[in-house]
């Protein structure tokens, strides 16, 4: 595979690190911010490099649903289990 992972540390914007660092440290978090951390999260859910799961299956279809804190905490508590860590 010739895809890569993208971490948000390396996102050249800023943009992105500011949202991930809001909500690591518990910050309020604006819609917006919930749609960068959404679309993030969604372009790393759907990467090839995962094995294909029912698990994995659930994370990307369940990724647009992300619309807030909790949505995204309890999606994220998800992938922990599967071994996929996007921060």
């Amino acid at each position: 595979m010739t895809e890569r992972l993208r971490y948000w540390m390396h996102e050249r914007s800023g943009k992105l690190r500011f949202v991930i660092e809001a909500y690591q440290h518990g910050k309020a978090m604006s819609a917006e911010d919930i749609g960068i951390m959404r679309d993030y999260l969604r372009q790393w859910i759907m990467s090839p490099w995962w094995f294909d799961s029912a698990e994995l299956a659930g994370l990307r279809a369940d990724v647009d649903k992300l619309t807030s804190r909790v949505a995204i905490q309890d999606w994220l508590d998800r992938a922990f289990r599967e071994g996929i860590n996007p921060l």
